[in-house]
């Protein structure tokens, strides 16, 4: 491998750790992963540890009004997201006792290891993923 291929591949391993813990490179490695369109939040937190990436984004719900979504519903049926009797968050830890489980509709892929939730009441998203162990 010659030098500049190199610090290529080292400048871009700096980017990307730099960007680890950015809710905004979170979005959208999120919406990479899942194939779900994140749409405009009011407000997000993203933590991620050496296991797992969770993060909670605030739709903002009115601004859904100026999407072709139109509102909450017409999003959560775009991207598929479902109702699930017995639902378990994946990698639920103490930061989850905020979030409220009301009308709660989940996307996930339980082989790659994300899980989307989703609160028709409000907004509320959670996304996790779990990291490679590797």
């Amino acid at each position: 491998m010659n030098t500049s291929k190199l610090l290529l591949l080292l400048a871009l391993a700096l980017f990307l750790g730099a960007c680890k813990d950015q809710c905004s490179f979170n979005i959208d490695r999120y919406e990479l992963l899942t194939g779900v369109d994140i749409p405009k939040t009011k407000k997000a937190d993203c933590r991620c540890d050496d296991y797992a990436n969770i993060s909670y984004f605030l739709i903002d719900i009115d601004d859904l009004k100026n999407t072709s979504y139109q509102d909450l519903e017409g999003y959560a049926s775009k991207f598929q997201f479902e109702a699930r009797k017995n639902l378990s968050m994946m990698g639920e830890n103490e930061g989850d006792a905020h979030f409220d489980s009301n009308r709660m509709l989940v996307k996930e892929n339980r082989e790659e290891a994300w899980q989307l939730l989703l609160n028709m009441e409000n907004g509320e998203m959670r996304a996790y993923r779990e990291l490679d162990s590797e």
